[in-house]
């Protein structure tokens, strides 16, 4: 087929030369607002850095110096000023170290409680939801797969990157064998995407709706919304799928 999906699109897979110019024009849309991400990407490298600092390695705490070693008071005193200065920089990077801890527990349960809310929709419309999703991510990832799992619940479209990862196994294994950075990168390139579909489908005509039993109303592929385009190409798909088992019984 010479029609190209919205999967299509968002999984990087180019028109072949017969494509249409309007299905061109859409994809070549698409790949420019992802060299317009440059900023949002270099922002949420930043975050990645904060969250790497604040797991720095806590010296052990000064001990006091022993007044038996000091000769006269002056010196003692001298020495205690000295500890208590240290002590004073040991405390104050403990308590730094714990409330980046709290601050991270806190952080993690907002953006798993916030996912929940946001992914309610993805549920209602695909019940292997949490099952296809689940998958791949897990409770407390290691390393890299971490920053995977944080960008998903963290982003406003988690959920549909989620699922459209979950159907694309490929796609799942080659963001996760990236770095961090490479990682923050794919996700946001696809977040763009994904706004500019449901841009698309939001400022698309209410599709009519036929009468209980009658077939949908046809449009010219070329005059529909991304929306519409994936909802035809899916259906004809469907029907060859059937009638394909139907001529086979």
């Amino acid at each position: 087929s010479n029609i190209i999906s919205i999967d299509d699109i968002i999984s990087g897979k180019r028109a072949e030369d017969k494509t249409p110019a309007w299905a061109k024009e859409r994809f070549d849309k698409f790949t420019r607002e992802k060299y317009a991400l440059k900023a949002e990407i270099e922002e949420k490298d930043k975050k990645i850095k904060e969250l790497e600092s604040k797991s720095g390695h806590l010296t052990e705490r000064p001990v006091p110096p022993d007044r038996f070693e000091y000769d006269d008071d002056v010196s003692y005193r001298k020495a205690m000023v000295e500890w208590k200065d240290k002590d004073d920089l040991w405390k104050d990077q403990l308590t730094k170290k714990e409330n980046a801890a709290i601050s991270y527990q806190q952080y993690e349960k907002e953006i798993f409680d916030n996912f929940e809310k946001r992914a309610e929709a993805m549920r209602k419309k695909y019940s292997d939801f949490d099952d296809s999703v689940a998958n791949f991510i897990p409770a407390m990832p290691d390393g890299k797969h971490l920053y995977l799992r944080d960008e998903l619940l963290e982003s406003e479209l988690g959920p549909e990157i989620g699922y459209y990862l979950a159907k694309n196994p490929k796609e799942i294994q080659r963001i996760g064998a990236l770095s961090p950075r490479q990682i923050t990168r794919e996700i946001a390139v696809l977040e763009q995407k994904f706004q500019t579909a449901n841009r698309t489908r939001s400022s698309a005509p209410d599709a009519i709706v036929p009468i209980e039993g009658t077939e949908v109303f046809q449009k010219d592929p070329s005059k529909m919304s991304d929306a519409e385009w994936y909802a035809w190409e899916k259906k004809r798909n469907r029907e060859k799928i059937e009638a394909k088992f139907k001529g086979g019984q």
